[in-house]
């Protein structure tokens, strides 16, 4: 039996390949890691941290199970020191020092909110700025202001928040 060598064999062999196509990888993950920062992700935080407020405000005011609208709960949205703050204020509980029943603090990193209870179809970019507002939930959950509120937050990317008038705080491309 005789072997022919192949003395000119042109090409890579498959373990080459697979390497080559695994290095590359491991350097486009490393790379996309540059490009992105915390500000890029910024207004979907704070997105995010609206929506959880909104809604622990709603339950806050669903476990009290008190019909009364004397006594709300209430989700205070301002700035304090280069933070967004979302305090919610149980006004029913005795708490001491009048102390906000949960706050949280969200870097601002160039993000605004614009809050709007009439405007549901223009562009975010439309409606007002707004630095301080509060959103104020009945004993059944329900908006005490009785309609709808249409928030938008605006960083790098634009998100639009939708509060139906049942209380119920949603991400949505339109407000329903």
């Amino acid at each position: 039996m005789r072997y022919i060598a192949m003395r000119n064999s042109k090409g890579f062999t498959l373990i080459e390949l697979i390497s080559v196509i695994i290095i590359l990888g491991i350097l486009a993950s490393v790379a996309v890691g540059l490009f992105a920062t915390k500000d890029n992700f910024a207004s979907e935080v704070v997105k995010n941290q609206l929506i959880s407020s909104l809604r622990l405000s709603q339950q806050l005011a669903l476990g009290r199970q008190n019909l009364s609208t004397s006594v709300p709960v209430t989700l205070i949205v301002g700035q304090s020191s280069g933070d967004w703050t979302f305090d919610i204020w149980d006004s029913a509980a005795a708490l001491p020092g009048n102390a906000a029943y949960d706050t949280a603090n969200i870097e601002i990193a160039n993000t605004s909110i614009r809050v709007t209870t009439s405007d549901f179809s223009s562009a975010c970019s439309a409606i007002s700025s707004s630095t301080n507002f509060s959103v104020s939930f009945d004993g059944d959950g329900n908006l005490l202001s009785g309609g709808r509120v249409r928030l938008c937050v605006i960083g790098d990317q634009t998100s639009q928040v939708c509060i139906s008038s049942l209380g119920f705080a949603y991400e949505g491309s339109t407000c329903l």
